[in-house]
């Protein structure tokens, strides 16, 4: 079955005789039970009041979760049921000694009765769980998880693993997502889980995203996503994700590169400009990006990580305004830098004349190869032998393809986006 092959490889299988392990680390349901059940009436009357009894005791085998009863223990256990034919833990037990003695459909049974006697009976869940696990059933294993996360909230670090896992079948995300949206502590444990465990980015998108409101969905978690799709050089998802957490007012904007007129829109970088304000240096967003740089040694003044389609560009960029604090012989300390990446490779530069303003200024025509998965575009300043102070407005800064006319003026440039839309058509 497809489900089952989520939980099952030629490689990996429930084991449990006291740790259920399956593919990347489940968490073990005999923890899980004697870490919320420190002292649980049948079960202590059957095999003691020590907790680590319980998983010395547990056994796997083909039928399930079993516990083998001696004739002593047995006895004890019926004339539990006896006397207390209302305690569900008492059924619960009957059932994994049932299922030792190779009686699946009695325990089915007996688990069924004990869960319709008391419907919080951890250990009927337990054995239900594991039933499910085996099964394929991810769905109604996913059920069974989050009524033992209600049963035992305490216990959510055990039980948390085995949701991220079953996150992978996408028919959970939503029940999933609306727990951890009701329950905003567990979601530090839940979220680092998925990355920790290097499963697909879109799982941990769509929890973030499904049925989440603001107060929970906080910037650090989507600025922590996208960073981490960055470090794996996946830059389009990266980007599909950055944009679909911007405002509707914002997505009407979006340019190539995104603010290429620093009016200084929402977002955070890398896909937003990311300017130095440091060493007597600083760069201004402000309908424009103004400057003020010292030329004491080399300092990128902006930068941004932009996603392009393979193929020939040029980059336009045009000066507004700029003079120097003291004698200059002008000429260019500022550059535009195209950057491949991954790599950092460069492809391109756009070499600003600042004694030339209120022009626009073209670079050669750049090639973005097809191994370039996004570019870096850095404002960087140049060092100069006798430091004079420059300061600088730049009005815009725009990709534009390099089939583009030249000396087209600049109302007429329509620059070409890597994206076709503002909205992703996809979720990373």
């Amino acid at each position: 079955m497809a489900q089952r092959s989520l939980l099952y490889s030629s490689t990996t299988r429930w084991v449990l005789a006291g740790v259920l392990v399956v593919a990347t680390g489940w968490a073990s349901l005999s923890h899980v039970y004697r870490a919320a059940h420190r002292r649980i009436d049948a079960v202590t009357i059957v095999l003691g009041d020590d907790p680590e009894v319980l998983r010395t005791r547990l056994v796997e085998l083909n039928g399930g979760l079993a516990i083998k009863l001696d004739p002593a223990e047995r006895a004890r256990l019926y004339q539990r049921l006896t006397s207390k034919p209302l305690d569900g833990t008492a059924f619960a037990l009957a059932a994994l000694d049932a299922t030792a003695k190779g009686d699946k459909e009695g325990a089915a049974k007996l688990v069924e009765h004990a869960l319709a006697l008391e419907p919080r009976t951890r250990l009927a869940w337990l054995w239900r769980l594991d039933q499910q696990m085996r099964n394929g059933q991810t769905v109604d294993a996913a059920t069974s998880t989050l009524r033992l996360l209600a049963v035992d909230p305490e216990q959510y670090p055990s039980y948390v693993p085995i949701l991220a896992g079953l996150a992978r079948d996408r028919r959970n995300i939503p029940q999933i997502a609306a727990v951890i949206q009701r329950n905003p502590g567990w979601r530090e444990t839940f979220l680092s889980t998925l990355q920790a465990r290097g499963y697909d980015p879109s799982i941990r998108f769509a929890i973030m995203d499904v049925g989440t409101s603001e107060v929970y969905l906080i910037d650090r978690e989507r600025a922590a996503f996208v960073a981490d799709l960055v470090a794996k050089a996946d830059y389009e998802r990266a980007y599909l994700a950055w944009i679909s957490y911007l405002p509707e007012s914002a997505l009407a904007s979006v340019d190539t590169p995104y603010d290429a007129q620093f009016k200084g829109m929402p977002g955070p970088p890398p896909f937003n400009w990311q300017l130095t304000a440091a060493d007597g240096d600083r760069a201004d967003t402000n309908n424009g990006l103004d400057l003020s740089y010292s030329g004491r040694k080399p300092v990128t003044l902006a930068t941004q990580v932009v996603v392009l389609q393979p193929g020939g560009y040029r980059l336009r960029s045009t000066v507004t305004n700029a003079h120097s604090e003291g004698p200059s012989s002008g000429g260019t300390v500022l550059t535009w830098q195209i950057s491949c990446l991954p790599g950092n490779q460069p492809i391109g530069n756009l070499a600003l004349d600042t004694s030339v303003t209120g022009k626009p200024q073209m670079s050669v025509p750049f090639d973005v190869p097809e191994t370039c998965q996004a570019v870096s575009l850095s404002l960087t300043g140049a060092a100069s032998e006798f430091p004079v102070r420059l300061n600088a407005r730049i009005a815009a800064v725009q990709f534009e393809r390099a089939t583009a006319s030249a000396s087209a003026p600049e109302s007429a440039a329509n620059p070409t986006s890597a994206i076709s839309s503002p909205q992703p058509s996809v979720t990373p």
